[in-house]
């Protein structure tokens, strides 16, 4: 498959511009934006750019994709042109526009959510693995061997505690707790290999 280019970009603003012509529901103007491969490589992008650029776990690419998805679909409902004039405006620039704001607060309402719930945070290194006495000597060993705060929190977490609790007690924010104990959790882990 080629990369979509601003003339799938052209193309696209012109069957959304249509497709309100015809009076098609919201819906159906989603949909056709949505399924559009241009508009995939744009929110793959503007998700892919702002977990980078929030140093977000990977992991938390489909949740924020999903709620930038969802906010994207609110701004089609109050809008069906989305604010686009053909005569003043770039759609591809608009939509990027669009696309990134609704990253951003995805990112917020998935943070907020998060923080909202306590996080019980997993100290698994390696999947179903036991430790035998000497193991365990080695492993609390390498523990005490992790540089601050990453030493405190992951020993927080042997003991129970969630993120907000030790996000609370260490006076940062939870996102900083959650860096520092999977940096501190991959430390480990090249450490008992």
């Amino acid at each position: 498959m080629t990369n979509p280019t601003d003339n799938d970009a052209v193309q696209l603003a012109n069957q959304h511009l249509e497709a309100i012509r015809q009076n098609k529901t919201w819906i159906e103007i989603w949909d056709l934006i949505y399924r559009h491969p241009w508009f995939q490589s744009r929110l793959a992008a503007c998700v892919a750019k702002t977990i980078r650029k929030n140093q977000l776990p990977s992991d938390w690419k489909e949740d924020i994709q999903q709620e930038a998805v969802f906010l994207f679909a609110r701004e089609i409902k109050k809008n069906l042109d989305l604010g686009y004039d053909p005569a003043k405006g770039n759609y591809p620039t608009l939509v990027w526009t669009i696309l990134r704001r609704c990253c951003i607060k995805g990112v917020r309402q998935f943070k907020r959510m998060l923080t909202n719930k306590q996080i019980h945070p997993s100290l698994e290194l390696v999947p179903e693995s036991t430790f035998d006495a000497d193991e365990l000597f080695d492993f609390r060993d390498k523990i005490e061997q992790l540089p601050e705060p990453g030493r405190t929190i992951v020993l927080a977490v042997c003991h129970g505690e969630t993120i907000d609790m030790i996000a609370s007690r260490l006076g940062q924010s939870p996102r900083t707790v959650y860096r520092h104990l999977e940096r501190s959790k991959n430390l480990l882990r090249t450490m008992l290999m």
